[in-house]
């Protein structure tokens, strides 16, 4: 069972970038799956345009997924933009967490679920 929004641990040796990423993480842990968290493309931010993706999890194909909590995704075209430039890379559509699949673990777990299935 994950652990309590208050005491929200590290997501693979990193501090999650909020709540919904927390989650995420966790509900794609209770489903089998193996994922890298944080992944720099073009640069990441060491980089002008630079793109870090939040979870890039190792189904058959490779699935990206970007979760966008409204507080730091407040520029939808930038987010429009990158989610293209993320695809473009990888090759496979980036799937999308925004507060309604992502406000809760159990949220999550449901998404993911009927998504991708478990691992």
């Amino acid at each position: 069972m994950p652990q309590a929004e208050e005491a929200l641990g590290l997501i693979k040796g990193r501090k999650p970038g909020s709540s919904y990423e927390w989650h995420v993480a966790q509900a794609l842990d209770f489903l089998g799956w193996d994922y890298q968290y944080q992944v720099p493309l073009m640069g990441g931010q060491t980089r002008r345009g630079g793109i870090v993706l939040d979870f890039l999890v190792d189904t058959p194909r490779q699935t990206p997924i970007s979760v966008k909590g409204e507080w730091w995704h407040r520029d939808k075209e930038r987010d429009k933009q990158d989610e293209i430039e993320i695809e473009d890379i990888l090759h496979a559509p980036v799937l999308v967490m925004g507060t309604p699949e992502a406000w809760s673990y159990e949220a999550a777990v449901s998404f993911l679920f009927g998504k991708i299935g478990r691992g």
